[in-house]
C-alpha cells in the first residue's frame, strides 16, 4: 500500500514540475495612443500565425522554441490572452475617480505575461511580444495616417473645387456688372455730378439707387474680395493636390508590407521621393511637405522613443507552493486509493470462507 501512495505522490510531483512556468512580465507604455485606438490597433494580436511568423524573423528564436510557443498560442485568440491594457490605478483608486477618467484618461500602456519552460525563454517571449505589440500600434496609426487622411482630402478637395467655382461664376457676374454699370455712367453723367452724401435703405434692393460712381466703386472693391478668395483657393488647391499625391504614393508602398516596421520604412522612403522633384518655390507645396514631415516623424518618435517597456521584462521563477499543493493532493489521493483497495480486499477476503462452505 505504501507503493501506491508514493507512486501517487511521484507521479503528481512529476506532473505539477512539468507543468510548471517561469512566468515574464512587464508593462509597455503607449503615450499618445489613447485606449479607443489602443483597442483597435490590438486586432492583429488575435493572429496567432502572424506572431510565429514574426518570431521566425527574429535570430534569437531557435526552431524548438518556436514550436513550443506555436502549442502555447491558442487558435483563434492569438496572443490576446498574453496582453491586456494597463491603467494608473489600482481596484481600490476606482470610486475616487470621475466616471470620464476611469478608464480613458487613467490608460497607460500595455501589460504583458508570457510563460514558458525555462527563465531565457520567458524573458525572451515578453520582449518579443512587446515588440509585436508594438508593430502592431504603428501599424494602425500608419493607416490610420494614410486611410484616413487620403479620404478627408479627397473629400476637402472636392468641396474646394465646388467653392472656386461658384467664386468664379460670381466674378463674372460682378465683371459683366461692372460692365453696364460703366455704360450707364456714360449715358447718364450727370448722375455723376450729384452729391454722393444722400441717405439711402438698404433693404429691398435700395442700393440700386445710389449713383453709378458710387455703385462702381462698391463692385470694384467685391471683385478685388472674389479674387482675392480665388487666389486663396488657388493655393489650397495646390496644397491639398500635394497631400493626395503623397498619400496615394505612400499607400502604394505600405500596401506591398504587412509588419508595421516595414511599413514606415516604406512611408519615409514615399515621403522622400515624393517630395524629390516637387516645386521648391510653392509655399504651398513646402506645407504640404512640412505637414507629412512632421506626421511621419512623430510616427518614428513612437516607435523609437514612445513604445517602451517601463522597465525590462522580468521573470518570474514557478511558484513552489503550487507545487507543492499539487504534490500533498497526490499523496492524499495515493492514500485514499490505498486504503479503497485495502477494503476492496478485505471484502473480497471475507467472502472466500462463505463460498467455501457453500
Amino acid at each position: 500500500m505504501v507503493v501506491i501512495v508514493l507512486v501517487c505522490a511521484a507521479i503528481a510531483l512529476a506532473w505539477s514540475w512539468r507543468s510548471a512556468s517561469y512566468r515574464g512580465e512587464g508593462v509597455l507604455q503607449t503615450p499618445t495612443v489613447p485606449l479607443a485606438d489602443y483597442k483597435r490597433y490590438s486586432i492583429p494580436l488575435l493572429d496567432g500565425p502572424a506572431f510565429i511568423a514574426f518570431l521566425e524573423v527574429r535570430k534569437e528564436f531557435t526552431p524548438d522554441e518556436i514550436a513550443m510557443v506555436r502549442s502555447k498560442v491558442a487558435t483563434g485568440d492569438g496572443v490576446s490572452p498574453w496582453v491586456r491594457p494597463a491603467f494608473g490605478f489600482v481596484k481600490g483608486d476606482v470610486k475616487d475617480l470621475p466616471d470620464s477618467a476611469k478608464l480613458e484618461n487613467q490608460f497607460v500602456g500595455a501589460e504583458i505575461q508570457v510563460e514558458a519552460r525555462n527563465a531565457e525563454l520567458a524573458r525572451k517571449l515578453a520582449f518579443a511580444t512587446g515588440d509585436y505589440v508594438s508593430d502592431a500600434l504603428i501599424r494602425g496609426r500608419i493607416q490610420d495616417f494614410v486611410g484616413l487622411n487620403l479620404n478627408e482630402t479627397r473629400m476637402a478637395l472636392g468641396k474646394l473645387e465646388n467653392e472656386a467655382l461658384q467664386n468664379t461664376f460670381l466674378l463674372a457676374q460682378q465683371q459683366q456688372r461692372l460692365i453696364e454699370l460703366r455704360d450707364i455712367n456714360r449715358r447718364y453723367p450727370e448722375a455723376g455730378r450729384e452729391n454722393p452724401r444722400q441717405v439711402v435703405s438698404l433693404e429691398k434692393g435700395g442700393a440700386r439707387y445710389f449713383s453709378p460712381v458710387t455703385q462702381l466703386v462698391g463692385v470694384e472693391s467685391y471683385i478685388a474680395e472674389i479674387n482675392e478668395t480665388l487666389r486663396k483657393l488657388a493655393r489650397d488647391r495646390e496644397k491639398l493636390q500635394s497631400d493626395i499625391a503623397f498619400l496615394e504614393r505612400a499607400r502604394s508602398e505600405i500596401d506591398k508590407v504587412s509588419l508595421g516596421r516595414q511599413k514606415l520604412i516604406s512611408l519615409e522612403g514615399a515621403l522622400s521621393e515624393n517630395f524629390r522633384n516637387a516645386d521648391k518655390a510653392s509655399d504651398a507645396v513646402h506645407e504640404s511637405f512640412n505637414t507629412a514631415k512632421f506626421n511621419v516623424n512623430q510616427i518614428r518618435y513612437l516607435l523609437n522613443d514612445g513604445l517602451r517597456f517601463v522597465s525590462p521584462p522580468v521573470v518570474r521563477e514557478p511558484s513552489y507552493r503550487q507545487i507543492a499543493a499539487i504534490t500533498a493532493s497526490g499523496l492524499v489521493a495515493g492514500v485514499l486509493l490505498a486504503a479503497l483497495i485495502a477494503l476492496v480486499l478485505a471484502w473480497a477476503d471475507g467472502l472466500k470462507p462463505i463460498a467455501g462452505r457453500t
